[in-house]
């Protein structure tokens, strides 16, 4: 990272950045170049992080998608414009997250309501919601295991 000075590495915080964000932008690598979706996410946090995010049952994200695939995410929050007399004094404020990590389909049915419960607790603080058998198995539900991420705010 060039500006270390912007670095955030307390996991904590990186943790209340992640909690800042509405969109995790997942990046595939595709055959005509890379593919690039924006996802709703829940996040499972610990020693080793996870994402979750839910998706149709098929299509081109799903179709590129097999157990162990490498994919790196971005996600950011808290934008606003600094403004200054000079167009080149301007700047940009922003917390961001980014990182790599392995993506695979979930297929165990308990982990899916796992993850679509923790999904729904990252846009709805003001209720839980749980599913059934039945909910869990419309859709698909992926799991992106992080590898590194790294973590930078201007604020």
């Amino acid at each position: 990272m060039r500006r270390h000075d912007r670095e955030v590495t307390e996991r904590a915080k990186i943790d209340e950045i992640i909690e800042s964000c509405d969109c995790l932008r997942l990046g595939l690598n595709a055959e005509d170049g890379a593919y690039i979706v924006p996802l709703s996410f829940g996040y499972a946090p610990g020693e080793i992080a996870k994402f979750y995010f839910h998706s149709a049952m098929e299509g081109r994200k799903v179709s590129m998608i097999a157990d162990g695939t490498k994919a790196g995410f971005e996600m950011d929050s808290a934008h606003a414009l600094g403004e200054a007399e000079l167009g080149c004094k301007h700047t940009y404020f922003f917390r961001s997250v980014i990182g790599t990590g392995t993506v695979r389909p979930v297929a165990d049915l308990e982990e899916k309501k796992r993850a679509l419960t923790l999904i729904m607790a990252h846009y709805r603080k003001d209720r839980a919601f749980s599913f059934t058998d039945e909910q869990a198995r419309t859709v698909a539900v992926f799991c992106l295991t992080v590898d590194q991420m790294t973590a930078k705010e201007h604020v």
